[in-house]
């Protein structure tokens, strides 16, 4: 919170840091009445004073009702809440180290350290600051005068020196965790996490972690915009790490799951349930993976472990319906059904024909969750556990986070590891804080930037006219041959960069290529995970976005800003944003990129569990299919001892042979792309 935002409720604001296992701040409040003081102060410091001391009245009668009537240092055990209450004293004339504050209670009776001007105080302590500049923990620069109580100390523990001395400790902590995530030794706080040899999704496990332990915010874009622990670590001093939810949302959601009552769509899933309308349910939209247990496997844990991921990620069991003549999603109480199948007699034969009828089934989404689960008993000492998700609550990293969850819930079924904490957060939230966000000014610089990436034609790059696309799909199995993978890697480290990014280069090459064009667009997706614990949440978040580079010279360069720019719009989902700039009279058609491109987690894993291990897989049908989607040719990779995937086309852009054409010309920007210095 900045001075001249004024809380509009003291009581929602407390009941949140409470319910967060936060330290009270209460030097918010300071700010808030710094704000309503700063117009009368000069000519009435005694008028600024008495406002000050009715805050706190009020605040102290907040807590004596949090806490039960009892006092409010009593109820940390059941509220988590440590209290200090302070006042800010707005005064006018020279400033002096030992200021005006008035008396102080905090828990347990203790009066607080002594008060130093200038100095950041460790977690508990009241600070009061008067007419100058300072930045203070958890807030911030702010102008003087302040008082405050600090909340969980942001940046690791103890007390916190100068701005040098916090960025510094700061940059060593993230040289830790990239150590951690990469296994390199050495790092240094100027290294780029890239040229350490970091991909995209190992960015986004940095920024889960230090989300988690340091309570610093990060995006995916600050590894590609700077990308060192040094510039990282400036960053999110820079940033104020603030909870990006309206103060009030988390309880909004909190109440509405308790009576079971109505939420909004995300953006995303409104786009996807009309999709799914469209095209009558059918099965377009389904992800399908397994998980195949092998060895002492208990049965009745594992439709157990199911049922409680279920319960603990509610987009799983969540229907739509109408509701004041919009869709809207309800959280259903109970965990879904979980069928049941046998192929002993088979062999273990027929798995794969039951993906794929799961595949091709689609949800009704008004009347189903849109999750279904089935056991396949293979023989007698393995299992298949088969999950098929539609879409509008899932996606990659979700599929990844899902598997995770049931093979935690089965260990600890089995006596072998602790329940985790119910999430603070579940998709729902996202949902309102999406609706509450995305409006103003900020939809505007989305809108914006959007406008600019799509403004210009694309070029044609297949054969056939646009019109004649169609539907109909083909699906392929595609590997980059070991050797250029490895130099792939490589340049990317020797430049800086990513592996995503030098892929899109490739991308926008590949475009060149078979339109003689250099200025290309590639449509790449992303995971759109910056929102504050969406790291462990299963939903639909990831999102399109459209990048633009140049295919002819400085590939690699123009390639690494055009991702930059894009992911600064990650959080805008790409249907919403055509559908409110079609409305403008936008002409979007042509500008709309042709190539498609996405890079994932691989998606087979193997899991030590009591008794058994575990694989898992994700199912995909090759062939012909039907693809709804606009992009002539889409290559889809995972990391997986190297870079494999599939290709998908759409059949009627690309007559005769010009299909195969294309292929080679694929592998022939890969292999460019990956000899390139940084052209």
């Amino acid at each position: 919170m900045t001075q001249g935002n004024v809380p509009e409720d003291l009581a929602t604001i407390a009941h949140r840091l409470a319910d967060e296992g936060y330290v009270l701040i209460t030097g918010l409040l300071g700010e808030a009445e710094l704000a309503l003081a700063r117009a009368s102060h000069a000519a009435d410091g005694r008028a600024a004073k008495e406002l000050a001391r009715t805050k706190l009245r009020t605040l102290s009668s907040c807590l004596h009702t949090m806490s039960g009537g009892h006092d409010p240092g009593a109820a940390e055990g059941r509220l988590r809440l440590a209290v200090v209450l302070s006042v800010a004293v707005a005064r006018s004339g020279s400033p002096h180290p030992d200021g005006l504050h008035a008396p102080v209670a905090e828990r347990g009776g203790k009066e607080p350290a002594a008060i130093r001007f200038g100095t950041v105080a460790t977690p508990g302590s009241a600070l009061l600051f008067d007419t100058r500049r300072v930045y203070v923990e958890g807030v911030g620069a702010v102008d003087g005068p302040v008082c405050l109580t600090v909340g969980p100390q942001r940046y690791g523990e103890g007390v916190a020196g100068p701005d040098a001395d916090r960025a510094s400790a700061l940059a060593e902590r993230i040289v830790g965790v990239f150590h951690e995530v990469l296994g390199e030794e050495g790092a240094g706080s100027g290294a780029s996490f890239f040229e350490l040899g970091g991909t995209s999704l190992e960015a986004l496990r940095v920024v889960s972690l230090l989300r988690e332990r340091e309570h610093v915010r990060l995006e995916l874009s600050d590894f590609f915009a700077q990308g060192s622990p040094a510039e990282l670590a400036a960053i999110a001093l820079s940033r104020c790490c603030e909870d990006e939810a309206g103060p009030g949302s988390s309880l909004r959601s909190r109440a509405r799951r308790r009576a079971r009552r109505y939420f909004p769509l995300s953006l995303s899933q409104e786009g996807l349930y009309a999709m799914d309308h469209g095209v009558k349910g059918a099965g377009f939209f389904n992800s399908v993976w397994w998980m195949r247990f092998q060895g002492a496997v208990d049965l009745v844990a594992v439709e157990g472990a199911v049922n409680d991921a279920v319960l603990r990620q509610p987009t799983l069991r969540t229907v739509i319906e109408s509701h004041g003549g919009r869709p809207a999603q309800r959280v259903l109480p109970q965990p879904v059904p979980i069928g049941r199948a046998d192929l002993r007699d088979r062999g273990g034969r027929g798995l794969r024909r039951i993906m794929a009828g799961e595949a091709a089934r689609g949800f009704d989404l008004e009347r189903q969750a849109p999750a279904r689960f089935q056991l396949v008993r293979l023989a007698d000492d393995t299992t298949a556990l088969v999950g098929t998700v539609h879409h509008v609550a899932f996606d990659g990293v979700s599929c990844d986070l899902l598997i995770d969850e049931i093979a935690h819930a089965y260990a600890v079924r089995l006596g072998a590891s602790d329940s985790r904490p119910e999430l603070r957060r579940h998709y729902a939230d996202f949902a309102e804080w999406q609706r509450d966000t995305l409006r103003g000014d900020r939809l505007a610089e989305h809108l914006d930037g959007l406008r600019a990436a799509l403004s210009r034609p694309s070029p044609r790059i297949a054969p056939a006219p646009e019109r004649k696309y169609g539907f109909l799909g083909h699906v392929e199995e595609f590997e980059v041959p070991e050797a250029t993978a490895q130099r792939l890697a490589a340049a990317a480290a020797r430049q800086g960069t990513s592996l995503f990014v030098l892929l899109v280069a490739a991308m926008t090459r590949l475009g060149t290529r078979l339109s003689g064009e250099p200025r290309q667009t590639v449509s790449v997706q992303a995971a759109n995970r910056s929102w504050p614990g969406s790291e462990h949440i299963v939903g639909c978040f990831s999102n399109v976005l459209p990048v633009v580079g140049n295919g002819h010279e400085e590939v690699v360069p123009t390639a690494h800003a055009g991702v930059v720019e894009a992911l600064r719009h990650e959080e805008m989902p790409f249907d919403a944003a055509l559908s409110l700039l079609g409305d403008e009279g936008f002409d979007l058609r042509a500008g709309l990129p042709p190539l498609g491109f996405a890079l994932q987690t691989s998606p087979g894993r193997r899991i030590e569990l009591p008794g058994c291990a575990v694989t898992t897989g994700q199912f995909t049908e090759t062939g012909d299919t039907v693809d709804p989607t606009p992009f002539p040719l889409v290559l889809e990779l995972w990391e997986d001892e190297g870079l494999r995937g599939v290709v998908r086309s759409l059949r009627d852009a690309w007559p005769d042979d010009s299909y195969q054409r294309a292929l080679g010309q694929l592998h022939g920007a890969l292999a460019d792309a990956s000899l390139c210095g940084g052209r």
